[in-house]
């Protein structure tokens, strides 16, 4: 953009018209707005961080709502997909001490064309239900175990 840098996912296709070529260029920012058009279950949300300085930069991490709070906790997990450019997964503990509080994140690498790391998508769900879960079958409960 003229005045800043933005994420976006672009299509672009020349269309040759008399000896000169046009190129249409359409696409989808990827920004807040992008985040509100992602249909999420209740129990997972995304996340985009924007790779425009070395390093990790907490102000780069945004959700839904702006900025994300406790961002520093998603530096680890920005710092290696900035290492590897790949794919990860690991879960981030909100600071509460029991596994309930705790999100499992995908994080998804945004290349440019030449690979180098533009942003990262994150997705996250919630390991809530899945300590509910194992609480609710925990073998002091279990029918086999004469509870």
């Amino acid at each position: 953009m003229p005045d800043n840098v933005d994420l976006g996912l672009l299509a672009v296709r020349a269309v040759r018209v008399g000896e000169k070529h046009f190129y249409l260029i359409g696409g989808q920012r990827l920004n807040q707005d992008f985040l509100a058009t992602l249909v999420l279950p209740e129990s997972m949300r995304a996340v985009l961080y924007r790779n425009l300085e070395q390093g990790f930069v907490s102000s780069e991490l945004t959700d839904l709502h702006g900025q994300v709070n406790q961002a520093d906790l998603f530096a680890p997990l920005i710092t290696e997909v900035q290492r590897t450019h790949r794919e990860l997964q690991k879960t981030i503990n909100s600071g509460s001490d029991s596994a309930a509080g705790s999100e499992t994140f995908d994080a998804i690498p945004l290349l440019g064309r030449e690979g180098d790391l533009l942003g990262v998508l994150l997705v996250g769900s919630s390991r809530q239900d899945l300590v509910q879960m194992l609480n609710l079958f925990a073998p002091s409960r279990c029918w086999w175990q004469g509870a």
